[in-house]
């Protein structure tokens, strides 16, 4: 699994916003060891990420989460109900 990022020279909002947030969040997921960074020596500088064997371990649980927000998203009148005596779960009747 790997995912590129591409910005736009003509969009500097892009590269001081979206990037360093990526950037930082990719760099987390390295030191968690999630993901392995892999620098290669270019003229323009190119970084990639690649999901490590430890990072796969985590596919499940991701299916799982997106399966829950599929279902939640088809039937939006079944999520959790908060009212003042407390919390209703009607979730998936």
């Amino acid at each position: 699994m790997s995912r590129q990022l591409y910005v736009q020279a003509g969009e500097p909002h892009v590269a001081s916003t979206n990037t360093v947030n990526c950037r930082k969040q990719a760099r987390k997921l390295e030191r968690e060891g999630t993901v392995k960074r892999t620098v290669y020596p270019l003229v323009a500088p190119k970084v990639e990420y690649n999901t490590t064997d430890y990072g796969k371990t985590l596919a499940p649980i991701l299916e799982a989460i997106c399966a829950w927000g599929t279902k939640l998203q088809t039937a939006p009148e079944q999520r959790v109900k908060i009212n003042k005596a407390g919390i209703t779960t009607t979730l998936f009747t």
